[in-house]
Formats: C-alpha cells, structure tokens, sequence
C-alpha cells in the first residue's frame, strides 16, 4: 500500500480520481492554501501527485533522447515520437527540450489526472 498525497485543485478536486485511489490507498488532500513544504502529509507519503503536463516531440531520423527536463516524472519513446510527463511545468522546459535533443518538433499536451498517476507509478517502479 503507498501513501498517496494529492495537492492542487484540478486534482483533489476530482472526487472520483480520489474515490479510486482510497479504494487501494493511504490518501492525503493538501489544501491549495496549505504550503507543501510545512504539510506533515507530504513528508510522510510515497508519492505526491501535482498538476503535471505533457511534452511530445518528434526525434530526428536515427537520434535517441538526450537530456530529459528536470522534474521528469515517466518518459516514453514510440518510433519517433517521445513523450515526457513533467511535473512543475514552464515554457522553460519545453524550450531545454527542443534545444538539448534533436527533435523536430515539440508541443506541450494536456496530461489527464489518471494518466498521471499511472506516470507516477511507472515512473517509481522504473528506478532501481
């Protein structure tokens, strides 16, 4: 069983995303007002799920990623199309994307709340 906190309000908002998570796991709401670095729930969970979005990029003929955006939370590459979910997203990121890869193309994409749990829970069996 994980401890899950969930802090922002798109997501502790979504009654059934919550409802579903309860049913498996340990859940904490942290309050829009609450300041996350004093929450005794974020200090004691497994996983914390923020608001996240959603990088595509196209790789160039024959390249592989690189440099992934700092707050990576899961990564995947089909062909040539690479997707990054990134926690804490700024324009900032997109643009250390496209100019530390060789990509030919990026867009920024909604990441909706169930796929990112299923990130974040991909992204914590990933490492070791």
């Amino acid at each position: 069983m994980l401890h899950v906190c969930l802090a922002g309000p798109m997501i502790t908002g979504n009654q059934a995303l919550v409802a579903a998570l309860r049913m498996q796991h340990e859940v904490s709401l942290v309050s829009r007002c609450t300041r996350l670095g004093d929450s005794h729930a974020v200090h004691n969970s497994d996983v914390l799920v923020l608001d996240a979005t959603g990088i595509r990029a196209t790789l160039r003929d024959g390249s592989s990623p690189a440099h992934l955006p700092a707050g990576t939370i899961w990564q995947r590459v089909e062909g040539r199309e690479w997707t990054v979910t990134v926690g804490e997203f700024t324009p900032e990121k997109a643009r250390q994307l496209r100019e530390q890869n060789s990509v030919d193309h990026v867009e920024v994409i909604d990441v909706g709340l169930e796929d990112l749990f299923k990130d974040l829970v991909k992204g914590q069996r990933a490492v070791p």
